[in-house]
This record gives structure tokens, C-alpha cells and sequence, in this order.
């Protein structure tokens, strides 16, 4: 059994959580044991999972807080002893986590990975672009998407070498095939972190316009968020005259949320950031055709799939044209629902860690190979 530290937030609500999660929770079967840590500036929720937390003051910039970097490592060297791991590694983009396993595996001697669920933070600043390529040449690093291994090789074609995109990089929860429809359903939802990055704030404007030319259609939107950024967008479905199409349903139960998703024609999703969209797999899992903006983690041939309509990145007018066409058409929705559900298929939690734990064994071996 390969034993691993695993660094990593558990508890969140992001996609990149439920994956972290999903992944630590079944790679014991595989022949890895992950010892997971948090590293945070308070305590959150304790996941299911039981992990252990590094609490470390932090360094005001402005609004970024940054932990003290130091404390982390020492805190973590501690535990990675007392744990007598063979390896450290990050499931998380920010500096920190990045890091702290780096600099732990310099002190331990042992290998070290990340697992990027989002392009690192910082980098795209001077400090990011020349630290970050140097650091992933030493080991092997995992990406769950295409996009980030591209933005990667901008800075160096030499870590076209050094980085592993997962063919699997996410799971569909069972549940979503078990639940039934919800009895009375909406023409469409989006449900995400509600935040501007999201596209958030795109919502009203695109429902507007599917408003002027199906005056009753009805849009959920679901998901929880920064309160200041849901404020506003309350306020400009109100200044919109929205009120009786917009529907904010706030944070959901996952089988409450996949029973109004399986009722609803279509999703809707304007979002601007995104690595491997789990709420755009989970729609497809559905069978609910997907309308998203044309990101680099929406166009590569992970949804090479005509259920996910692809539109121009920040045309409300041209999504809402799309959503239009989609609504006012039975027989196109119930084909592209069935290239939806034949796509996912292949999508398993179990699949996902697998190929993580192949790849972990082998970032192990090969540092035992070349002492």
C-alpha cells in the first residue's frame, strides 16, 4: 500500500472539492492510502472523511490573505513523519498547498505531485510564470483538463514532459440515475458557485431576451455564493422586470437539486472560468442539453458532444437565441438527451481513481528507482 499525504479542502463546495473528496475516499481499493490535511486560516466543516487541519495565521494584502507559508510546512512535516508517508501531494491551485508539498518533499526526501483542478494561483504574474515551471519540472503533474496543461505550455514547452492529463478526470454521483424528475419543472436552470466568474451576472440579461420571445419562460437558478455578488444579481432580475421568470432557489440537497435538474429542458451556462465543468457533466448525466459559453475547458474534445451547444464567450444575444431554438423544439431536445446520457457513460468515480492511483504509484516508483 503507497501512503500519501494528501493536501487538500474536503469540505468546500466547488467542484474541485467533490473531487478531491470522491477520489480520497475510494483509493484505498487501489492500492494508495491518502492521509488527507487541510491547511486553512480557521476551521471549517469536517467532512466525512475525518481529515486532520493545519490552522496558520495569515499575511494581509489588500483583500488576499495569504497563510504563512512556513508554518504550513513545518505543521505538515510534523504529521508526514509521524504518518511515515512516501510521497506528498497538493489537490489544490493555490500557492500554499503547492508549496507546501514541494518544500516538504525537499525536506523528507520523498516524491511530491499536484493535482491542478485550476490553473495555479499567480499564475499569470511575473512571480508565477518564472517559479511555477521550475517547480512542476521536478516531478510529474496531474491536470483534470486540457486547458490548464495548454496554459502550462505557454510557459515552457518543456513541461509538455512533466504534466498527465487525466482521460477520466471526473465521476458522475449515481444518485442523479436514481432520482426522479420533479413534478413541476423549469424551462431551464444554472446552477454553479454563484459568482461573477460563473457568469452570474449574464443570467438576467440572457433571460431577457428568451423572455421577449416566450413571455412565460421560467429559469431556476441554484447554488450558493459570495452574499454581496447573489445581492446584486437579485437586484438586477428585479430591475429587469424578471421577478416572476427567475426563480433563485439558493443552496439545494444534491437529490433535490438532480430531481429539478432532470425536470428542466435545458442548462444554462454562461461561465467564464472553468477547468473540466462537473455541472455541465452532471446536466449531460441527466440527459438535460447544456448551452455554454465557448471556454477553453468547454471546446476541447472532452464535450465533443452536440448536447453541449457552444456559443461565442460573452454573447448573452447568441446563448439566447440558442435557448430559444432548444425550448421551442421537442424533437431536438430528446435527441440531443440521448447523445447526453450515452456521452457520460463512460464517467465513473471508480474509473477516476483508478488512473490517479496508477499515476501516483508511478510518481513513487520512479523516485525509488533513481535514489
Amino acid at each position: 500500500m503507497t501512503r500519501v499525504l494528501y493536501l487538500a479542502n474536503l469540505s468546500g463546495m466547488s467542484g474541485g472539492t467533490k473531487r478531491a473528496y470522491e477520489i480520497c475516499k475510494r483509493i484505498k481499493a487501489y492500492g494508495v492510502e491518502y492521509v488527507p490535511i487541510t491547511i486553512l486560516t480557521e476551521h471549517p466543516k469536517r467532512s466525512a472523511l475525518n481529515e486532520r487541519f493545519v490552522i496558520v495565521r495569515d499575511i494581509k494584502f489588500g483583500h488576499f490573505h495569504v497563510p504563512i507559508l512556513s508554518k504550513a510546512v513545518t505543521e505538515v512535516m510534523r504529521i508526514a513523519v509521524k504518518e511515515g508517508v512516501e510521497a506528498i501531494i497538493s489537490a489544490h491551485e493555490l500557492p500554499t498547498y503547492i508549496f507546501t508539498a514541494y518544500l516538504g518533499s525537499k525536506i523528507l526526501r520523498v516524491p511530491w505531485s499536484t493535482v491542478l483542478q485550476l490553473p495555479p494561483k499567480f499564475l499569470r504574474i511575473m512571480f508565477g510564470k518564472i517559479v511555477y515551471p521550475n517547480l512542476f519540472k521536478s516531478t510529474i503533474v496531474m491536470s483534470v483538463s486540457y486547458s490548464i496543461a495548454q496554459e502550462l505550455y505557454l510557459l515552457s514547452e518543456e513541461l509538455k514532459k512533466h504534466i498527465y492529463v487525466f482521460k477520466i478526470p471526473l465521476g458522475i454521483d449515481p444518485i442523479i440515475g436514481t432520482v426522479s424528475p420533479a413534478k413541476e419543472g423549469f424551462d431551464a436552470i444554472f446552477f454553479a458557485r454563484l459568482t461573477k466568474e460563473k457568469g452570474l451576472f449574464d443570467i438576467p440579461y440572457i433571460w431577457r431576451k428568451v423572455v421577449k420571445k416566450i413571455p412565460d419562460a421560467k429559469l431556476a437558478v441554484a447554488g450558493s455564493g459570495n452574499p454581496r455578488d447573489i445581492y446584486v444579481f437579485k437586484v438586477l432580475v428585479k430591475n429587469l422586470v424578471l421577478t416572476k421568470n427567475i426563480t433563485y432557489l439558493g443552496y439545494l440537497p444534491k437529490e433535490q437539486l438532480y430531481s429539478i435538474l432532470k425536470a428542466s429542458k435545458a442548462l444554462i451556462y454562461p461561465s467564464y472560468l472553468d477547468s473540466f465543468s462537473l455541472v455541465v457533466l452532471e446536466a449531460l448525466a441527466a440527459g438535460v442539453p447544456v448551452i455554454a459559453y465557448s471556454i477553453p475547458a468547454i471546446k476541447y474534445a472532452y464535450y465533443a458532444t452536440r448536447a453541449v451547444q457552444k456559443v461565442m464567450v460573452g454573447n448573452v444575444d447568441e446563448m439566447a437565441e440558442k435557448a430559444i431554438e432548444l425550448l421551442q423544439s421537442d424533437e431536438v431536445r430528446k435527441e440531443l438527451s440521448k447523445d447526453a446520457v450515452e456521452f457520460t457513460s463512460r464517467y465513473t468515480w471508480d474509473k477516476a481513481t483508478h488512473e490517479e492511483a496508477e499515476i501516483v504509484k508511478r510518481i513513487v516508483e520512479d523516485r525509488i528507482k533513481s535514489l
